[in-house]
């Protein structure tokens, strides 16, 4: 098996809004194990249901949804870890089978038992590989209103300049790095709007 989960500087390189109008806020993250590509992958996937396709539903490959908070710069070593030795064994006892009317796969007896080992391990918080999960003990996804609005608004005024908008918006962004916050929504907007209503009253 090929461990292709990229090697990302960023703790929260994962975290992206989800499609609008879905629920939860923050598009899911998944572990995907391709036993067809003999692949490991890692990625965001923002979507509108939760529909699989047929080389998923036919068992060519395994998802496992990942905490929201996983740290992405330490989710390579860990799948390295805890997930590869058990994805080479179930891969050694994969094979794609026709069954008359869909090529679907099929595992060893000591393959299958492996394999609903790791699910049970990774669908179980108290599993192990999944309590060994790297994970951020804050920051996530925050709406940039909710986050945002209460600092800028005790700051900005009417006559606010756009050079000192522009650094309040800067120093925000980074203290939401600092703190491992992903942004949902434009902080320059924000400041815009806020220093909009102050100027006609609103506020």
């Amino acid at each position: 098996m090929d461990n292709r989960i990229e090697k990302y500087d960023s703790p929260v390189a994962l975290i992206e809004t989800n499609c609008a109008g879905q629920s939860p806020r923050q598009a899911p993250i998944l572990l995907c194990i391709d036993w067809g590509e003999g692949t490991i992958t890692a990625y965001a996937a923002p979507r509108i249901d939760n529909s699989v396709t047929a080389y998923e539903w036919h068992g060519h490959q395994t998802t496992f949804n990942l905490p929201p908070h996983v740290d992405a710069s330490r989710l390579r070593e860990w799948a390295e870890e805890y997930v590869l030795p058990h994805a080479n064994k179930i891969r050694a006892g994969y094979e794609s089978v026709w069954d008359g009317s869909n090529h679907v796969a099929s595992f060893t007896p000591e393959a299958r038992a492996v394999l609903e080992n790791l699910q049970y391990s990774l669908g179980d918080s108290m599993g192990q590989s999944a309590s060994c999960l790297p994970v951020l003990d804050h920051g996530g996804l925050w709406d940039v209103s909710e986050w945002a609005r209460e600092a800028l608004a005790g700051k900005i005024t009417a006559d606010t300049p756009d050079d000192q908008l522009a650094a309040m918006v800067a120093e925000l962004a980074e203290t939401a790095e600092d703190e491992h916050i992903v942004l949902s929504g434009d902080l320059a907007e924000l400041a815009e709007e806020i220093r909009r209503d102050k100027i006609d009253g609103n506020d």
